[in-house]
């Protein structure tokens, strides 16, 4: 049968798509298994940065697993009078309102995303130092913590001092939350900061207070 033929142009281009199909079937299952490897815990195989290289990206979703976050992080304080009272623990909340053109501009989500960083270093510095105050406190993260407190808790005419306390919580399997404490402050002298922290930005602030 000549190729001419309509039977014969048919059976070709059968033929092509066939081979098309299993060259994008081989392309996929190459990159499904690379992928795989890619994403396992001991990040023995790495092919992001040797494929990033020819424009191929391979997805990484190791943010998921193996530990998920499952933890939410809160800044708490509380205030300390001339007189020698002191307040309830007050959180501040990490997030702002979020209007409804947010999904394509959302400006105020760089303050909440800066200072739940900060909140995470300090937190990791606490923990890589055994607990203490004495090696973290002159750090940058969190001196910046220490004046966005200054800033944005609620300080009264004598108000003498704020502390705050970095707690994480945890859901159980019955429902309820785990609070564990991992920083608390010292007293900080109340009066204007010296400029490293996260500050207010006109009337749609970044970050709420």
């Amino acid at each position: 049968m000549s190729l001419l033929s309509p039977n014969g142009r048919r059976s070709k281009q059968d033929a092509l798509w066939g081979s098309a199909e299993i060259g994008v079937g081989a392309l996929v299952t190459v990159w499904g298994v690379a992928t795989t490897l890619h994403n396992l815990p001991d990040q023995k195989f790495n092919y992001q940065l040797a494929w990033s290289k020819v424009g191929l990206t391979v997805p990484n979703w190791r943010f998921f697993g193996p530990n998920p976050g499952i933890s939410d992080s809160h800044l708490l304080v509380r205030s300390f009078d001339v007189d020698g009272s002191v307040s309830e623990w007050s959180e501040l909340p990490l997030a702002h309102h979020r209007p409804p053109w947010a999904l394509l501009w959302n400006p105020g989500s760089r303050g909440p995303k800066a200072l739940f960083d900060l909140i995470q270093a300090v937190m990791s510095l606490s923990m890589k130092s055994g607990g203490g105050l004495g090696s973290i406190e002159n750090s940058p993260p969190y001196r910046m913590l220490e004046d966005h407190v200054r800033l944005h808790a609620e300080i009264g005419g004598s108000t003498a001092s704020v502390q705050f306390m970095l707690l994480q919580s945890t859901p159980d399997r019955n429902g309820e939350r785990e609070l564990k404490p991992l920083v608390v402050s010292r007293n900080i002298p109340v009066g204007e900061p010296k400029g490293t922290g996260i500050r207010r930005a006109s009337d749609e602030r970044a970050i709420s207070a």
